[in-house]
């Protein structure tokens, strides 16, 4: 083989093999005594194909790198139902070459797995610079339109119930998790809530609120609906036995039973606060709720409004607060 390819370097002769296969190339550079680190090509990505990307390595995506090479594989599994999902997203990598296998059992899965490339070796960089999957603000400024669709169809949650939205963001660090927020704050406009899963240690997710799950679905819809299949649809709330099933008994049943029991949420929330009022963690909680609850500029604004129209209705309060203060402010300068 070297003496009809001369010129040509290692790589270019395994190259410009006559066979497709992976497996053949393998044996014939194991004879040749060609080592596997050589073998993986470089290749261009569009910008659709690298918003994918980061989409999915932030969502159910994973880049590993096995002993012995320096070169990254592309790796995702999803449920069975999610194959059209799964073969869609794959063809945008078929340019690095693919391998499709189904995971049979109670749960049956279906994943795709790439070729060695180098340009996913610059990605896994990123993404694993100490061996463990993290979040910069590099990574964050890629992020589009069509990369968060698929990080939404990937570790997404809409709830039908009280209609809010989740991203199940359990192996980032609390500090991704801030950065994420300054992301979606300034590029989108959107206030999502740090929330801590309550069941495991060190693991935090993002909840999008009513208001904040309409601006976040009208960014993604159009993508969705127009390029990811059907089968992910629910993923924005458009199931439809899901929304008859909660959207339509549910509300009028909670109509009804709240004019029955108009005054039972207040007095609910105060027994509670009474009984766990002597808990630290419990206080510590609240404080840190009130605390990102206060920043947000709805509230804000409410706030203003309230002083506005409190002020109206007593003007006679405010001019004894201001003579009180005045008079205070006047003691502490004369005992100076």
């Amino acid at each position: 083989m070297k003496e009809n390819y001369p010129k040509s370097s290692k790589t270019e002769i395994l190259l410009s093999l006559p066979s497709h296969s992976w497996v053949g190339i393998n044996q014939k550079s194991f004879k040749e005594g060609i080592k596997r680190e050589t073998q993986a090509p470089s290749h261009i990505l569009n910008n659709n194909t690298i918003s994918i990307l980061i989409g999915s390595l932030l969502g159910d995506g994973s880049l590993r790198l096995k002993k012995g090479c320096k070169n990254a594989i592309l790796r995702e599994m999803h449920k069975f139902s999610h194959k059209d999902y799964v073969v869609w997203k794959s063809k945008f990598f078929s340019i690095i070459g693919l391998h499709y296998t189904k995971i049979k059992g109670k749960h049956p899965q279906y994943n795709y797995q790439t070729k060695a490339s180098k340009t996913l070796t610059k990605y896994y960089h990123l993404f694993y610079p100490n061996g463990k999957k993290i979040v910069t603000k590099e990574i964050l400024d890629m992020v589009t339109p069509l990369a968060l669709a698929v990080w939404c169809m990937d570790d997404g949650c809409f709830e039908y119930y009280h209609k809010t939205y989740m991203l199940c963001t359990n192996c980032f660090s609390y500090k991704g998790l801030v950065l994420m927020q300054k992301m979606f704050k300034e590029k989108y406009g959107l206030f999502p809530s740090i929330k801590k899963v309550w069941h495991k240690d060190n693991e935090y997710i993002l909840k999008f609120y009513q208001r904040e799950t309409k601006k976040l679905i009208d960014i993604i819809q159009p993508v969705v609906l127009n390029q990811i299949p059907k089968c992910m649809h629910y993923k924005i709330g458009l199931d439809k036995k899901k929304m008859k099933k909660f959207g339509i008994k549910i509300k009028g049943y909670n109509k009804k039973w709240r004019e029955k029991n108009p005054n039972y949420m207040k007095e609910y929330k105060r027994k509670y606060y009474q009984e766990h009022k002597d808990n630290p963690g419990f206080k510590l909680k609240r404080k840190e709720y009130d605390k990102q609850y206060s920043k947000r500029p709805e509230v804000k604004v409410r706030k203003a409004q309230k002083l506005r129209e409190w002020r109206k209705k007593n003007p006679e309060k405010i001019k004894e607060y201001s003579k009180k203060y005045y008079q205070n402010k006047q003691m502490k300068g004369g005992k100076k």
